[in-house]
């Protein structure tokens, strides 16, 4: 008999009252809400990381090479203007082909900036006709005591999606020892 009671109690609930069901939705919404947004800045960094990834591993690779054949040439033909900004970098290389005979090889390295008006800033890194990269702001070389030094400044603007935010440009240095190669600068 002590059982009726309860079972008396349960069946004269009628369920829960409309405030408790109101705040149990609203505590739901908050942590769906909490829980979206959680995952919508999850989205966000990656998005951010990939993009700065991608352009740390442009700018790096554009550098090697620059830095490659630099090292590789006899003679450096480099025009920039008056802010040092590399408008193209003629190298030439002494080849020695089996029989013995020497030739002469010569590429050329240029940087095309698009600032038309009305048009998107494309950018452009070329070896030989080849893009090497488009996300490139700027590139500065100069020549101080026969080390040459390249300044290399990527822009996230430049080629990316619309949807992702403006990323801290990157800047990435090298200096090589041109010591024993005719370097000829000129400025434009």
């Amino acid at each position: 008999m002590k059982n009726k009671p309860i079972i008396k109690y349960i069946l004269n609930e009628k369920g829960f009252t409309l405030l408790e069901t109101l705040i149990a939705l609203s505590l739901m919404m908050l942590v769906t809400l909490s829980a979206t947004n959680i995952l919508n800045f999850a989205s966000m960094s990656n998005s951010r990381a990939i993009v700065n990834h991608e352009l740390f591993e442009n700018a790096r690779i554009t550098i090697d090479f620059m830095t490659e054949h630099i090292r590789r040439a006899e003679e450096i033909n480099l025009n920039t203007d008056e802010k040092n900004t590399m408008k193209s970098m003629e190298l030439t290389y002494r080849s020695v082909s089996s029989n013995g005979s020497v030739s002469w090889e010569t590429n050329r390295f240029s940087y095309d900036k698009n600032l038309s008006a009305g048009a998107p800033r494309y950018n452009r890194v070329e070896f030989g006709g080849n893009e090497l990269s488009s996300y490139i702001a700027d590139i500065k070389i100069t020549v101080e005591n026969e080390i040459l030094q390249i300044v290399l400044i990527t822009d996230s603007n430049l080629n990316m999606q619309d949807d992702i935010e403006v990323i801290k440009p990157i800047t990435l240095k090298t200096k090589i020892d041109v010591r024993y190669k005719d370097v000829i600068v000129t400025i434009i």
